[in-house]
């Protein structure tokens, strides 16, 4: 086989577990590697370059947002069992086994499948949803995932299948025409395991050596399919949501919540802080998760000062009867202020069918900006803190179609 020119946008797919992720925009990784040079008294040359033997992936892609929660719920692990139908917090990003594991699959312009790549128990380190009046929404992920492994020729077709327990030393996977040359790698707690772990496969079901499984235990078998070919995504319906699929809300304390009009973009950026584990011997095991922020920072025309009143503490009443008796506040009036964003995803601008909402409670505002510039318009920028989030789904998407795709057929 002669080597490809180079590889393009749509020859690459991206898969997290067994499902293809769709509408990437974008993808990167990298490993972390590094060298240290050991220097000694008496010598003015490099005793040696000693390479870094804890290796960890840095991986982040983009999408844009068309309203699921799926992504989300494959990335930390918790796949719901009707599509776009779960709820998720941030106390989904804390579990040991909260990753995905992520494949990259590239062909060349004959469609011929050259390679593929593991990307095993990516973590997410950060996330950044974006809505905006007139681009489309968004969604990008930061995750930190163990050592890379590449898979060429006859190798490249290999997979990711999803187990389940069976016993301390069985699991089964829903494909029942692998056999145990077919497998390659275990990640199971997000260990990576080698081939010597795998005793026999038949019939749908593993048999491991040297590992006692546990029913807790999340386990997924890396395999190769050499008789199947990649399938390129057919995707049709919904390719990206605009601003009027939006609405964003502000809810200040128990009361009801309003819609926050002349907003220009939004966006809620979520980290994770999480603590880098190893062992002698061993080496790298894993994140173990230690706390969670989130803000949600946004930008709108300046009108009035209707929502800044609020947060305030100026009632509803007081504020309609503003040209009449005057008010006068300060922003240490607002600072203990319980707020929370709703931020509302339909499928197309009638707004008649949610799809998604974004909910970030327990926040306090912690920057309010003022700008005007010429011959512009006047800005005002917020920016709220907190640390707790929901982000539900509603179910089928009324434009989608065919949103569970497969990954490969067999010849």
């Amino acid at each position: 086989m002669s080597r490809p020119l180079s590889i393009k946008s749509k020859e690459t797919v991206m898969a997290i577990d067994e499902a293809p992720a769709l509408l990437v925009q974008r993808f990167n990784f990298n490993p972390n590697l590094g060298t240290e040079k050991v220097m000694e008294l008496g010598n003015d040359e490099a005793v040696e370059i000693v390479p870094n033997d804890i290796i960890t992936n840095n991986v982040s892609f983009d999408t844009n947002d068309w309203g699921i929660v799926d992504l989300f719920g494959m990335l930390v692990g918790q796949v719901p069992g009707t599509f776009n139908n779960a709820t998720f917090n941030k106390d989904s990003l804390s579990g040991a086994n909260s990753y995905g594991n992520i494949m990259i699959y590239e062909n060349q312009d004959d469609g011929t499948l050259i390679q593929s790549v593991l990307l095993p128990a990516a973590k997410i380190q950060s996330f950044t949803w974006t809505y905006d009046a007139r681009a489309f929404a968004t969604e990008s992920y930061n995750l930190m995932a163990k050592e890379d492994y590449s898979f060429v020729g006859t190798y490249a077709p290999t997979f990711v299948f999803k187990g389940t327990y069976a016993t301390s030393s069985t699991f089964t996977v829903t494909d029942t025409d692998l056999v145990t040359a077919d497998g390659l790698l275990l990640v199971i707690n997000g260990m990576v395991y080698d081939s010597s772990y795998i005793s026999t496969i038949a019939s749908g079901t593993v048999t491991v050596t040297g590992i006692a499984l546990e029913a807790t235990d999340k386990i997924a078998l890396i395999a190769n399919k050499s008789a199947a070919i990649l399938n390129m995504l057919d995707n049709t319906g919904i390719g990206g949501l605009r601003g009027r699929s939006i609405k964003v809300e502000l809810k200040i304390e128990a009361e009801n919540a309003e819609e926050f009009i002349r907003l220009q973009n939004v966006t809620v950026n979520g980290n994770v802080d999480q603590t880098e584990l190893a062992e002698i011997s061993g080496g790298f095991l894993g994140y173990d998760y230690d706390d969670f922020s989130i803000t949600v920072n946004a930008t709108s025309l300046k009108t009035d000062l209707y929502e800044y009143a609020r947060i305030c503490g100026i009632t509803t009443a007081q504020w309609a009867a503003r040209d009449t008796t005057g008010q006068l506040w300060s922003i240490l009036d607002g600072l203990n202020t319980d707020l929370s964003i709703i931020v509302h995803i339909f499928d197309d601008y009638t707004q008649a069918n949610e799809i998604k909402t974004i909910t970030v409670t327990g926040l306090r505002i912690s920057d309010n900006g003022r700008s005007c510039d010429v011959p512009g318009r006047g800005e005002v920028t917020w920016a709220f803190d907190g640390d707790k989030f929901t982000v539900e789904g509603h179910g089928e998407l009324g434009r989608l179609v065919d949103p569970e795709q497969t990954l490969y057929t067999v010849l």
